[in-house]
Parts: structure tokens; sequence; C-alpha cells
């Protein structure tokens, strides 16, 4: 659930790096999706019902904005567990049990859950959620209502999807970004944040691209490479 951020990290590192020669009019599509229903117990009711099998697509394209569209400002990820041990916050992994079928413990996520949107906000230097659309990982509405009282002063936080179509896994985020950039729910300002319980945390932070009232243009650029990526979700 949570590869998002650290696959767009790597495709715009790949596409802008200083040995890179990726052409300027090729798309880089990067595709999230999971089939969970063939590792999960039907008869496991704690589990069976928190996933649902989805794709989705984040497109980076290397071109000139234009007003309106979002621009990727900053992509990176962080696993957990290199800075804090597992045994410190008494985290132990879901697992795949002796049957083949994938288990969630609840309560090591819960407890994970706890640090996901601190680790994103030091990630990308937020210093006030205050304008920001968040759009986390569509884990289960639990979750989400306790994620959502940390950020009480953000434009939007994004739990729609959970209850439209359930947890999504990696897709969950883009499905949420296109959901909510078609009913006119986002600021200029946007944070998906993936996460999952292999205890991986990525913050995509995207910004509108706009003119200026005065005419001069608002140069919104990747933070370490300082080129411009228009993106678009599909599901």
């Amino acid at each position: 659930c949570g590869g998002l951020g650290q696959a767009v990290e790597t495709a715009a590192g790949i596409m802008l790096g200083p040995m890179s020669r990726w052409p300027e009019d090729k798309v880089c599509v990067l595709i999230a999706g999971d089939r969970y229903s063939r590792h999960v117990d039907p008869t496991d009711f704690k589990t069976r019902y928190l996933f649902s099998d989805a794709v989705a697509a984040f497109l980076l394209i290397p071109k000139a904005p234009r007003p309106g569209e979002l621009v990727l400002e900053h992509a990176s990820s962080r696993a957990l567990v290199v800075g804090q041990p597992l045994d410190a916050l008494r985290l132990g992994n879901p697992r795949f049990v002796q049957d083949g079928y994938f288990r969630m413990r609840t309560g090591p996520v819960a407890r994970f859950t706890r640090h996901v949107l601190r680790v994103a906000q030091d990630m990308t230097n937020i210093e006030s959620w205050s304008g920001i659309s968040v759009i986390p990982h569509q884990a289960n509405v639990r979750l989400l209502e306790a994620l959502k009282r940390q950020v009480s002063e953000a434009h939007l936080f994004y739990t729609d999807g959970v209850a439209q179509i359930g947890n999504t896994l990696n897709a969950s985020t883009l499905f949420g970004l296109q959901d909510a950039e078609a009913r006119g729910m986002l600021s200029d300002d946007i944070l998906l944040v993936p996460f999952g319980a292999e205890w991986m945390v990525g913050a995509i932070r995207l910004q509108r691209f706009c003119v200026l009232q005065c005419g001069c243009t608002l140069n919104i650029q990747f933070s370490r490479v300082g080129k411009l990526f228009v993106v678009r979700a599909l599901s």
C-alpha cells in the first residue's frame, strides 16, 4: 500500500538524473495495482472486507504546464523501521500464515498509522496543514477518522474512497486524486500520503500551476532537480 511514493520518487530520478537521456516527448506511466482477492481467505471476515482489487496509473509528463494543471513538487518515501526499530513501536508485520492466506493484525497497524502524517509532514517540510488537501491511503474508516483529527485545519482530508470502493491498496490515493479533482474538492496544494503495513510512508506533493494576476508565472519545480512535471491520475 505504501509503494507509490517510492515509485514516483524513483521514476523522477530516472527521468531527470545527471546521466538520463529521457526523451522530452515521452510520458512515464506508473502502474499501481493489486489483486489481493487471491491471497485473502473468504471465510476470514476480519480481513476479507478490507481489500478491493484495482489498478490505477500515475502519469509523469515532462512538458511546460498550462494554468490549472497539477505539477509534481516533491516525492519521497521512508521506511519507518529505519529510524525506529519495530520493537520500540511494538509493531509486528501482517503476514502470510501456514494456510497461505494473508491476515491483517489490526493492533500493530493502528499503532503505526499514528505516525504516518508526522512522517509525511517531515519529508515535505510542511509547516502547517492549513490550505492543503490531504489524500491518504484509504485503509479503513476507523484509521482515517483517527488521522483526520490530526489535521483538522487542512482544506480537505479525503475519506470518500474507502466508503465507495473499499481499500484498493497501492491504487487508493490515485482513485482519491481523480475523484476529488473531478468533483472540484481540491485546493492548489495537494499531498498524497500512501502508507502500508510494510511500515512504508510516502509523500507526493502536487501543486496547481497558475499565472498570477500580474502576469508573472508561478514556477513550481521538483524540489531536487528543478524541472516541471505535469501529473495525471487514471483509474
